[in-house]
């Protein structure tokens, strides 16, 4: 039994070390490698006015959107880093898209926020939000300010807080009226903004943001029948929002 023992350890410590047990790189790992170069070398040939430089980019925002559909994470950098793979390479519609994904994912991010509103202003196109857009942005006022830790933190403990309090009620010491009203109020409170936020970022009211160049928007669906809504193609980078759909 010990030399039947002593002969598989040996051949597992060999096969350790010719590497038949070695753990191949993962699909996204091996993407973001690529876009990192792939950016890297891009931005080289830019400082030397080098034109393929966009295609270089290009290739990064490429890579990088393969890294987030392989990985499956929620990172607001690599979206980040899309952004600029993108912007870099003339593709303003992608890189607002990758800036807004980021913007959800890290509200408080002042890079994001920024690079966000650099590339609505290369759009070209003037922002007019309705009232009801600006109700929406009432009622996120407070993203960017109060991190949703930090709420959650505060349902917690108002939660716990109450009850503890009811608790101490009923062995007979008698909570004060303002211990249970505060902390029942902070409770609601934070599960409020959050179900609030959850509920708008996530409406079946998408946004959407145009991509291609020379998008034509319509008073109907059909290109034939219907007239163009605007005298222009919509620009790359432009953001609608989806009223409804019909047959996908």
């Amino acid at each position: 039994m010990n030399i039947r023992l002593t002969l598989i350890a040996a051949v597992l410590c060999w096969a350790i070390s010719a590497g038949a047990f070695a753990v191949p790189m993962s699909d996204a790992a091996s993407y973001i490698e690529r876009a990192e170069a792939a950016f890297a070398e891009g931005a080289a040939m830019h400082a030397e006015g080098d034109r393929g430089a966009r295609s270089r980019f290009a290739e990064a925002a490429a890579f990088y959107e393969r890294a987030i559909e392989a990985s499956g994470v929620r990172n607001h950098r690599l979206h980040l880093n899309l952004g600029n793979a993108a912007m870099l390479s003339g593709d303003v519609g992608r890189a607002v898209l990758a800036y807004k994904r980021a913007d959800r994912l890290a509200p408080r991010s002042s890079r994001v926020r920024e690079s966000l509103a650099f590339a609505r202003a290369s759009v070209g196109v003037e922002l007019r939000p309705d009232a009801r857009e600006r109700g929406r942005s009432l009622l996120l006022a407070w993203r960017g300010l109060v991190p949703r830790q930090l709420l959650l933190a505060g349902f917690i403990g108002g939660y716990a807080l109450f009850w503890i309090a009811l608790a101490a009620g009923v062995i007979g010491r008698r909570p004060p009226p303002v211990l249970l009203g505060v902390s029942a109020g902070v409770a609601v409170l934070s599960i409020t903004l959050l179900l609030v936020e959850r509920s708008i970022l996530h409406s079946a009211e998408e946004g959407v943001v145009v991509s291609p160049a020379g998008a034509d928007a319509r008073l109907g669906p059909g290109e034939g029948v219907y007239a163009p809504a605007f005298d222009r193609p919509l620009s790359p980078g432009g953001e609608v929002r989806i009223l409804e759909s019909r047959d996908d």
